[in-house]
């Protein structure tokens, strides 16, 4: 049986009511009959909780009692507790089964048990129908289980109600409830006066009144909120007495209660103490409570205080899953403690593993971002399915993004889409509508959905995606889902820019340079290209050559020549580069080989490698005059050294060969061994062949043949193996 499963909701319910239902089941006295001294020293216990002392004891109930009453009654206090232990196996949710399932053929608290088991469907299987019929049962003659009844018929998890079977549950309730207070039962006046409280509050009172006197503690806490919720002053100090006297008389519920009065009135710390003192009781709610107040970024207790909860949750962590969560979080953040992600992530795994789905959630997390926890993609997708699957919404848009994201087998585009669409709809999550509108966009799960993509994008958009705002103004500008409407796409462009970005005041410049969609105003496109350039400065010579080619629809040497002047050199020279074999080439513009020359002299004038070498061959067939032969091989030892390999080339071949210089045979090998190192197929045959002779470089055969092998793996059309056989 699957852990999750032991750790359902419905059981943790049961488990968690297990002191109050086991002895609310047991209010009467029993005689002194074989098993009911077992049986009555085991719902002690159970108070006091030593449940492992009560578990023997239900069990040596069981096995003494003559009376199936005693003994049914045994089974479900031992199954409750078997429930609650957060440390149960399977093989304990087994025996609780069977053991409420025994005592369910003859006692109504059992059913109501054995129904919600039913309703969950965790470890038998769900059978709303038999919960139903179970319940209907157990109604019969006992009031507890009729009004748990009607609250199901009222929530909608009973199939087929009846009309006006809810009312009729109630009625039939409150006239055993009266006959048995009548005869003087402490837990009759106590639900009696719960279930009239709204209806009749000062009867409710009585009522309360009457099963605190007889011995009924858990009426406290209801006469205490009656009170309360009069409003008046007196009844309000009422109220606080009586939980003052209940805490004092051992009912340390009354603790948290009190807390959460004194947290509301801003009276941080008395609620610290008395959270605290329900905590020390190992009341669930001392624990929670003690955390939320740890938790709440606008309150910080004394460090004495935080000391003893942080404390108080490490002990509590270790039986309590929920508590385990809570310190999680405290750790997660480093409040009160260290920062310590590595713990915080264990304490996670437990609350998840027990089936708390926000741990799941928390935990699948860390795992997918690798925090406090090597990344492990396959195990976070699977936690935070765990946390989707048992309600917890949040998990929708890390799911989403998982499976979009992930490489195989993990990536399922149509996961990805379900998730990123529940994520974008149900919580209306920022970056899940984001994401899902890039999937629409561009095919990813489905159909491509171009409308679809820019709904999305509006979305997210619109509630501050920056990366939203550019899809947006992208799809309007090119038609995209939509009919072009350049209006809009300046409209998010420069929102985008408004919001920092660079891409954005980017594209909003060009459409005030070009007057598309918003009026021609060069002076606020210049404004916004600066805000760009001043954020990304490698823009800038993207701007000069976008006007130098009108790229983007304005052309204008001038505003390109500006914002060269604000570039950096090496990344001008590129760009003009760009642009020169633009032109010499005619794409994108008319060719023109004379405004070629002209940016290709000025790249090569600010050293870029390419151009220099472009404009010293064209210098040297006489293509651009003003250049002496030495000029020319300046301007090839520039480029050479700038990182041109072709510039190395003609160099050492004028070496070789004496072209305008006597031939060098030293300075050629120079030459050759940078255009090698840098993977031209021809050096590294010439280097090769130059040591095998010792021609220019001292003879070396072993060094011969790495460059001979080295020229035939570049492609070189020359066997190393026959050039070195017959030398």
């Amino acid at each position: 049986m699957p852990r999750d499963l032991l750790m359902s909701p419905v059981l943790r319910r049961i488990g968690g009511v297990v002191l109050v239902l086991a002895t609310a089941a047991c209010a009467e006295t029993i005689a002194l009959k074989p098993g009911s001294q077992s049986y009555a020293t085991a719902r002690n216990l159970a108070e006091d909780r030593d449940a492992n002392q009560a578990k023997a004891h239900f069990r040596r109930a069981i096995a003494e009692a003559e009376s199936d009453r005693i003994a049914d009654r045994a089974r479900v206090g031992l199954a409750r507790l078997l429930l609650q232990d957060t440390g149960r196996t399977e093989a304990d949710v087994r025996e609780a089964v069977a053991l409420t399932t025994e005592a369910a053929a003859r006692d109504a608290s059992a059913k109501r048990d054995l129904a919600l088991l039913y309703l969950d469907g965790g470890v038998v299987p769900a059978d709303p129908v038999r919960a139903a019929q179970l319940l209907r049962e157990g109604a019969q003659g006992s009031p507890a289980t009729a009004l748990q009844l009607s609250e199901l018929i009222a929530e909608g998890r009973i199939p087929e109600a009846m009309p006006g079977e809810r009312s009729a549950l109630l009625a039939d309730a409150v006239s055993d409830l009266k006959i048995a207070e009548q005869r003087g039962s402490g837990s009759a006046a106590r639900q009696l006066g719960q279930v009239v409280a709204e209806t009749d509050p000062v009867q409710a009172e009585e009522l309360l009144r009457r099963a605190i006197e007889m011995g009924q503690r858990g009426a406290i806490l209801p006469l205490a909120e009656l009170w309360f919720d009069s409003g008046t002053p007196a009844d309000q100090d009422r109220a606080e007495a009586l939980l003052l006297r209940g805490i004092d008389a051992g009912e340390v519920s009354a603790a948290a209660s009190l807390a959460e009065r004194r947290r509301n009135a801003g009276e941080v710390e008395e609620a610290a103490q008395l959270y605290a003192l329900a905590a020390r009781a190992k009341q669930p709610a001392g624990y929670l409570g003690l955390a939320s107040l740890m938790l709440d970024p606008d309150l910080r207790l004394t460090p004495d205080t935080a000391s003893s909860g942080v404390t108080l949750l490490e002990q509590g962590s270790s039986t309590n899953p929920e508590v385990a969560l809570a310190l999680g979080r405290i750790t997660e953040q480093g409040k009160y403690v260290s920062v310590d992600v590595r713990r915080a992530a264990r304490l996670y795994q437990t609350a998840a593993d027990a089936g708390i789905a926000t741990g799941a959630l928390r935990y699948g997390r860390l795992l997918k971002a690798g925090r406090g926890v090597s990344p492990d993609p396959a195990r976070a997708i699977a936690y935070l399915k765990t946390a989707s699957d048992a309600g917890e919404s949040g998990a929708w848009a890390d799911l989403g993004e998982m499976y979009a994201t992930e490489r195989e087998p993990l990536r399922d585009d149509v996961a990805a889409r379900r998730y990123l669409a529940l994520a974008a709809e149900e919580m209306e999550s920022v970056r899940a509508a984001r994401q899902l509108s890039e999937l629409l966009r561009d095919g990813r799960g489905g159909d491509r959905d171009l409308p679809g993509a820019l709904k999305w994008a509006l979305v997210a958009a619109s509630k501050g995606s920056v990366g939203a705002m550019l899809d947006a103004g992208e799809a309007y500008a090119l038609g995209r889902g939509t009919p072009v409407d350049f209006g809009n796409a300046a409209r998010w462009y420069s929102e985008a820019a408004r919001n920092g970005s660079a891409n954005g005041a980017l594209r909003a410049g060009w459409a005030y340079a070009s007057g598309k969609g918003v009026q021609r105003n060069m002076a606020a496109a210049n404004r916004l290209f600066a805000i760009a350039v001043g954020s990304n400065p490698s823009l800038a010579p993207k701007l000069a050559r976008s006007f130098a080619l009108g790229l983007d629809g304005v052309r204008d040497d001038d505003e390109a020549a500006r914002w060269f002047g604000r570039s950096k050199p090496k990344q001008a020279a590129e760009q003009m580069t760009a642009i020169a074999r633009a032109y010499e080439q005619g794409k994108g513009v008319a060719q023109n080989f004379d405004t070629a020359k002209r940016w290709y002299r000025m790249a090569s004038d600010r050293g870029d490698a390419s151009a220099m070498l472009w404009v010293a061959d064209a210098a040297e067939a006489g293509e651009i005059t003003g250049f002496s032969r030495s000029d020319v091989l300046q301007l090839y030892r520039k480029a050479a050294l700038a990182g041109s390999f072709d510039a190395a080339i003609r160099i050492a071949r004028r070496y070789s060969v004496g072209i305008e210089t006597p031939p060098d045979d030293q300075k050629a090998v120079e030459w050759w061994l940078i255009a090698a190192k840098g993977g031209s197929a021809e050096a590294q045959f010439r280097v090769g062949m130059a040591y095998l002779d010792g021609a220019g470089i001292e003879e070396d055969r072993s060094k011969a043949e790495i460059w001979l092998r080295r020229a035939e793996q570049s492609g070189f059309l020359v066997r190393a193996d026959s050039i070195l056989s017959v030398q």
